[in-house]
């Protein structure tokens, strides 16, 4: 009897082998996409909500709506902003012209004669500027008059107030009056230089207030770009004051007026209010990425990265701006320091791929806050050494000589400022005159040496000098070219 063979299987096939391999090796990835999708998502949400319940518990009102409906309120015949806003729409094109012409040459052979400000910027703030600027000065003035005359309303008008629509886009404007204000306070600190040329001091130092007032148009705006046009204005009024007191005496009464106005603007807490405004203008936007708003960002933008990722990156820019605000609450003697392990903790976040991914518009928005800090300490500095300067040429014309300690200026200011570098402010009787200073950011104690042309270089210090009577309205006479002998 045959007996047959066993039945012998077919060999599975390779090919069948790999399509399982391939359809689980997709279902693993597709499973690991859920759930860092749904992790993410998680995870952004939860950071979301908790750094904005750790806000809502420091500051209650700290959103977008909230602070714009705390914002004081201001009539409109007392609203700078308003005023600079009709002197800008006054000004003829090329008001400034004359500014930019070049100046006689002090021979042919001369051909690379500054303009008149160029020339104006050379002079030490106690010298006396020439016809040529001056004459370059008044055919401004002659042109923008009626500009003038409302300009001078800003005397008494320290505080602004733009109206930003509801639908303000946060991070990409417009913002009114930008380039408005600072061509204001550019002509107050031409009509200043004038009048102090004339020997109307009084005249000069209300045209100063006016140029410090101007800055005022933006007042509490919780826009951190406003902010730091009313830090550029604040130098120019320093600036000028400083070349108007170089000239010659005003009167007390007006020099106390000046004073005061400075006092408030140092009461001011800007550092505080721009990254208030910074923070809730970041929770706006990611609000409008998350939400489609008219004039909100484009669909493009909301569908960058994983989903939570606009939510982690919104989180990190919220708990890290808390920090700073709380920082910013503080003295500012006490702030420096605080601030700089702020910034250190920032730039560690450079350190990780993770973190880095995760902290995108962190990366980008926060670094500036520590200049915005910087920048606030020096203007603090040197508005509070011209409190002090204005309050010691009062104590000079009541007394007939300098005061010889700050306590001596007690009586004429509403409390010695505070140093914001945290040495406390300096006086130091020069051959001169006298110099207020603080040690600035360097900490080092340079003697009252100021930086007029660059005051952030180091080996300066942060101040306002004062020239005793006998040494302001100084003269320059320009040096004769040589004449080379006949052969």
């Amino acid at each position: 009897m045959s007996v047959d063979p066993p039945a012998v299987s077919p060999p599975s096939r390779p090919r069948r082998r790999w399509l399982r391999a391939v359809l689980w090796s997709g279902m693993v990835v597709l499973l690991a996409a859920a759930v860092t999708v749904a992790a993410s998502w998680y995870l952004g949400t939860s950071r979301l909500k908790q750094a904005r319940a750790e806000a809502d518990r420091l500051d209650p009102g700290w959103r977008w709506d909230d602070i714009q409906a705390s914002r004081r309120t201001i009539p409109d015949d007392k609203n700078s902003a308003l005023t600079v806003e009709r002197v800008a729409a006054l000004l003829p094109g090329g008001w400034d012209a004359p500014l930019y012409n070049r100046l006689t040459p002090a021979t042919e052979m001369d051909i690379g004669s500054p303009t008149a400000e160029e020339r104006f910027q050379q002079l030490a703030p106690n010298e006396v500027p020439d016809a040529q600027i001056l004459e370059a000065f008044r055919k401004v003035l002659d042109l923008t008059e009626d500009a003038r005359r409302e300009a001078q309303k800003l005397a008494d008008q320290p505080k602004g107030r733009l109206v930003l629509p509801p639908d303000f886009d946060y991070l990409n404007g417009p913002i009114p009056l930008l380039s408005e204000i600072r061509t204001v306070a550019r002509l107050l600190g031409i009509a200043a230089q004038m009048r102090a040329a004339e020997g109307k001091y009084d005249e000069a130092i209300v045209l100063d207030r006016c140029l410090l007032h101007a800055g005022g148009a933006y007042g509490d705006e919780p826009l951190v770009i406003c902010q730091l046009v009313r830090f550029a204005v604040d130098d120019l009024a320093v600036e000028h004051l400083q070349r108007v007191l170089g000239q010659g005496e005003a009167s007390p009464a007006e020099l106390e007026r000046l004073q005061r106005a400075y006092e408030d603007r140092l009461s001011e807490p800007a550092l505080l209010i721009a990254l208030r405004g910074e923070r809730a203008g970041m929770d706006r936007y990611d609000y409008m990425l998350n939400v489609p708003m008219p004039g909100g960002p484009p669909t493009a933008v909301r569908a960058v990265g994983l989903p939570g990722w606009n939510d982690s990156n919104c989180a990190t820019v919220l708990e890290q701006l808390t920090q700073a605000i709380e920082i910013a609450r503080k003295p500012s003697s006490e702030q420096r320091r605080e601030f700089a392990e702020w910034s250190l903790r920032i730039r560690r976040m450079h350190h990780s791929i993770v973190r880095r991914y995760l902290s995108m518009h962190a990366l980008l928005v926060l670094p500036a806050v520590d200049k915005i800090a910087s920048t606030e300490h020096r203007r603090l500095a040197t508005q509070g050494c011209v409190v002090l300067a204005l309050a010691a040429e009062r104590y000079r014309l009541q007394h007939g000589r300098w005061p010889e300690q700050l306590d001596d200026l007690k009586p004429f200011v509403r409390s010695i400022p505070i140093d914001p570098y945290g040495q406390g402010f300096k006086m130091k009787r020069t051959e001169t005159g006298i110099v207020f200073y603080s040690v600035g950011p360097d900490d080092q104690d340079d003697g009252g040496k100021l930086g007029r042309k660059n005051p952030l270089q180091v080996g300066v210090d942060d101040g306002f000098a004062l020239w005793d009577v006998d040494k302001r309205r100084q003269v320059v006479r320009p040096v004769a070219p040589a004449v080379e002998p006949m052969p």
